[in-house]
């Protein structure tokens, strides 16, 4: 599992990863998926000892289960904002750019809201963003959107650089007329659930030591990368814009 920042989401299959964001406005309300692993208890490994048998890393592993991560769905009603710079009018299985179909609302806050939706063309779920209407909101999402194709274009350069897969991929971005004007929408790879609801909501509330040197080593990294390669500074690091990568079941 892994953490990537939002301005990030890879990660092998039952660890930890970290990502980074640009804004705290994705997120899942309900994910269920294995993101902690225990071993057997003390009386089986001391009992595997007593008959001979090996107490190698071979034997841990084949001794590890996963546990259920689970965040319960959110009960709190959208408080959206429409009209003149308000938030897009977005109706469930309306079809964009004929290409990605909306599925339901993931997060949202003052600057847009976040859905799910699947991309007719690949067959993919993807993060789409919709921002609120409004000149200083078409301003501030052109300036993420350069953002995010430079991190995306350094990337590419040296993809081998660590931290370069740290970091939320920008995969497209278009234009909506809706009532009251343009809005900017932007799709992202989709992530997994954001570090501040696993902490306050999830029935996993404590990080184990090997998982916050982990996450600590992915956030380092890509934060590296984004002001040594990239010349772009986060200035809003925190739980909510951290969003963990690992294989997921939503729950509905």
């Amino acid at each position: 599992m892994t953490i990537r920042t939002a301005l990030a989401q890879i990660g092998k299959e039952n660890e930890a990863s970290t990502k980074t964001y640009t804004d705290s406005t994705t997120g899942f309300d309900t994910v269920k998926t294995a993101l902690e692993t225990s071993k057997k208890s003390t009386k089986s490994r001391k009992r595997s000892a007593s008959s001979g048998a090996p107490s190698s890393s071979e034997t841990e592993k084949k001794a590890r289960k996963n546990i259920e991560l689970i965040i319960p769905p959110s009960t709190e009603t959208p408080q959206l904002q429409f009209g003149e710079n308000g938030h897009y009018p977005v109706k469930d299985g309306q079809v964009l750019e004929n290409r990605y179909r909306l599925q339901k609302m993931l997060g949202y806050g003052s600057y847009g809201t976040v859905h799910l939706a699947k991309d007719l063309h690949t067959n993919e779920s993807v993060a789409l963003k919709i921002v609120r209407t409004g000149e200083l909101y078409n301003i501030a999402s052109d300036r993420e959107i350069g953002f995010m194709n430079a991190v995306k274009n350094a990337s590419k350069a040296i993809s081998s650089s660590d931290g370069s897969n740290n970091t939320v991929t920008l995969l497209d971005d278009f234009n909506i007329w809706g009532p009251h004007g343009l809005h900017v929408a932007m799709v992202m790879e989709l992530l997994g659930p954001d570090l501040h609801s696993i902490l306050h909501e999830s029935n996993q509330k404590v990080l184990t030591v090997h998982r916050i040197k982990s996450f600590s080593k992915n956030i380092l990294e890509g934060i590296h990368f984004l002001h040594s390669k990239c010349k772009v500074m986060h200035l809003d690091l925190k739980p909510d814009n951290l969003f963990v990568t690992t294989k997921y079941v939503p729950v509905r």
